[in-house]
């Protein structure tokens, strides 16, 4: 069995463009990276900005690399099915929609940080996309995903640290997306006949 990998420039751009992007935060000052992660306070004084930096930020470098692993894998897995433009339209979907997720839904967290609301999104795109496309390795990650929300909703709420609901945000904006592209795709197919 050959291994193939996407490396066509499409597929490696928004792979490369998020690595070194995450990682030219990590790198930053610790007070410039507390401007970017998402304040209640600071969002409610104005700092909308947060709804998309705090995606970037990572507590430590175990986090950063966690979530760089996920965003690896799920390249490896969904890069050459998807085009480039609409990638870029969900991610910028499912990241606003997993930060404001967190802010509106989960009052209790007045700080957050990290990119698996956005990652928990990719996937369950990626995931129904093959569901749709009779791939039964979607749904099996579909199923995963909703075990993991389940899980970390009945079990890990109460510990801190799991954003649940921005996760659950990213998901939900994923479904939306997923079908909103879904039906695009056939009504460009249909309108070209």
């Amino acid at each position: 069995m050959k291994l193939h990998l996407p490396l066509r420039v499409a597929t490696l751009w928004p792979l490369l463009t998020l690595t070194v992007l995450m990682l030219a935060i990590m790198l930053l000052p610790s007070a410039w990276q507390e401007q970017l992660v998402m304040s209640r306070s600071s969002l409610e004084q104005g700092g909308w900005w947060q709804l998309a930096s705090s995606q970037l930020v990572h507590h430590s470098w175990s986090h950063f690399g966690v979530n760089l692993a996920g965003l690896l894998l799920w390249w490896l897995l969904y890069a050459e099915s998807l085009e480039v433009k609409f990638w870029w339209i969900g991610f910028f979907l499912m990241l606003l929609t997993s930060s404001t997720a967190q802010w509106l839904f989960d009052p209790s967290v007045q700080f957050y940080a990290g990119f698996s609301g956005t990652l928990y999104g990719l996937f369950t795109w990626g995931a129904i996309r093959d569901c749709l496309e009779r791939r039964w390795t979607g749904a099996i990650i579909l199923a995963g995903i909703i075990f993991k929300l389940i899980w970390d909703a009945t079990t890990q709420q109460s510990a801190g640290g799991i954003a649940v609901v921005a996760h659950l945000g990213g998901v939900i904006a994923a479904v939306i997306f997923a079908i909103c592209h879904y039906t695009y795709s056939r009504l460009s197919v249909d309108f070209r006949r």
